[in-house]
Order: structure tokens, then sequence, then C-alpha cells
């Protein structure tokens, strides 16, 4: 029985799995094909960023400065901010182009968000909860 559940699941989840693999695997080795072409290519993303940090800071016995610290930290959170933007904007633009929505249309669309979020920021950050009647 588990085993026919485990192969229910894969085969209405193997595309995600087999994708999530494949950007693991691209992005993991996007170092080397830059060093084999001699390009100075790095993967900049939070996850990688954390990771080194860890590693790292295990390297060093975890003797390491304050203010060193806070750099780092300070650091993944830009890398982690522009991961959330380019992933946000690439997501936009793949909604807008399915929709056929206009360039044009994007003033008002961020008018009507900019609305919206003065109304209610905190909506924008945590979970709106349902009223029940």
């Amino acid at each position: 029985k588990r085993m026919q559940r485990v192969a229910n699941w894969m085969q209405q989840k193997w595309p995600s799995v087999v994708s999530n693999i494949w950007f693991g695997v691209f992005m993991g080795s996007a170092w080397v094909v830059g060093d084999f072409f001699k390009l100075p290519i790095d993967i900049r993303h939070i996850t990688f960023a954390s990771g080194n940090l860890a590693y790292g800071l295990y390297g060093v016995d975890f003797i390491i400065s304050l203010e060193n610290i806070i750099w780092c930290i300070l650091g993944i959170g830009i890398i982690g901010f522009g991961n959330f933007i380019v992933s946000f904007l690439l997501s936009l633009w793949i909604a807008l182009r399915s929709r056929e929505v206009p360039l044009s249309e994007l003033k008002h669309l961020a008018g009507c968000v900019w609305r919206a979020f003065r109304a209610q920021p905190r909506a924008f950050f945590l979970p709106v909860k349902e009223k029940s009647e």
C-alpha cells in the first residue's frame, strides 16, 4: 500500500520533482561551467550564501567578529531580497503575458495595488482571516 501511494504521488508530481532536481544541478554546476569557459560567473542565491556562511563559520571554528557576522547577514538579506524581486517580476511577467495584458495597463495595475496596500498594508504581509457568518 505504501509503495502504491508513493507511486501515485510520483505519477502526479514527477514534473515538479524532476524540475527541482535539475534546477539544483544547474545552479550548483554554474561555477564549473564558468571556470571551464574562463567566465567570472557565480550564483547569488540565498541558499548558497547561507550555506557558504555556515561552512565558513565552521572552518574558522566560529571565531569571527560581530561586525563580520552583521555584514554577512546583511549580504544574505540583500541576496534574498534580490532573489525575491527577480522571482516576483518573472512570475508577474508570465502571468501578464498569459492573460495578454498590455504593458500600458501596468500603471493602472500598480495604482490599484498601491491603493490596496495603503488601505490594508497588513494584508500584504500576514494572512487575512476570513470573517465567518
